[in-house]
């Protein structure tokens, strides 16, 4: 079993190897005072930046994301971290091959991997969104940064060795992957994401969240332990009872102004 440490005072989870739209860095320290004491196998279905899972770096984990260049992009990180290196360092620097990168569509995994870091920090917002034909077309950003030194890529290479990156529905994975005592990380999609496309076309809708309540009654009864991270105001109506349910205020940033929404933390613990 994983005994938790005690949670340090200040944040010590690295630099985010992505910019994401809806990361949970923000909330951070709350979501590792809520936590369970212990746990054996952890398990991120919507995982995106990752933020927790760099923070608490468990021993074990099954990394899961319905975006299958997201998961490409983790995979060769974590096991051909100098390759992606190598053609990073073809391009400038500050994102100026921003339109030339975005505009190319790469065969091979690595190159993938590449292209996709280097869109996503030079991107509007960390914004990953796609059109119909499955195309990124997010314009380019403004006061995004250069892109992180070669070192970082391969410590998050070393960070990811002993996880196991997946690309498919929630249900399918939790239903059939974790065992009694594991510990799942819940942060799907917010409601107004998945209704204008972010996170690409087959990112998680409306319909798919009673599914998720249904399942999260299911890792109940099976002795799994959750933590389900969500806007308030979207918390479906069919939620048990016997859940744990705090909420706090947290702060968003929508286009270009940051806003102020009442989160949700629900928990079988």
């Amino acid at each position: 079993m994983i005994q938790l440490p005690t949670v340090p005072s200040k944040p010590t989870a690295p630099r985010p190897l992505l910019r994401w739209a809806g990361s949970k860095r923000h909330l951070l320290e709350a979501l590792m005072k809520a936590m369970p004491p212990e746990y054996n196998c952890y398990f991120e279905p919507f995982l995106g930046s990752g933020s927790l899972f760099f923070r608490l770096m468990p021993a074990v984990a099954v990394l899961n994301d319905l975006n299958r260049e997201l998961i490409n992009t983790y995979t060769v990180v974590r096991d051909q971290p100098e390759k992606i290196n190598r053609i990073i360092a073809k391009w400038c620097p500050l994102g100026e091959d921003y339109y030339v990168i975005r505009a190319l569509q790469p065969k091979k995994a690595a190159e993938a991997a590449a292209r996709f870091i280097y869109l996503n920090r030079f991107c509007y917002n960390g914004v990953y969104r796609t059109n119909k034909r499955g195309e990124f077309n997010v314009p380019r950003g403004r006061q995004t940064g250069a892109l992180l030194p070669p070192s970082s890529i391969v410590d998050f290479s070393s960070r990811l060795k002993n996880t196991s990156l997946t690309s498919t529905d929630f249900e399918q994975l939790l239903l059939t992957a974790t065992k009694p005592g594991d510990f799942v990380y819940l942060d799907p999609p917010y409601p107004r994401a998945r209704c204008s496309g972010e996170y690409g076309q087959l990112s998680m809708k409306d319909q798919d969240l009673p599914r998720l309540i249904a399942v999260m009654s299911e890792l109940d009864k099976s002795g799994v332990q959750f933590l389900l991270s969500y806007p308030h105001d979207a918390l479906p109506a069919t939620l048990s009872r016997s859940y744990r349910i705090s909420s706090l205020i947290a702060t968003r940033q929508i286009s270009k102004r940051r806003h102020t929404v009442l989160e949700s933390m629900v928990s079988n613990f």
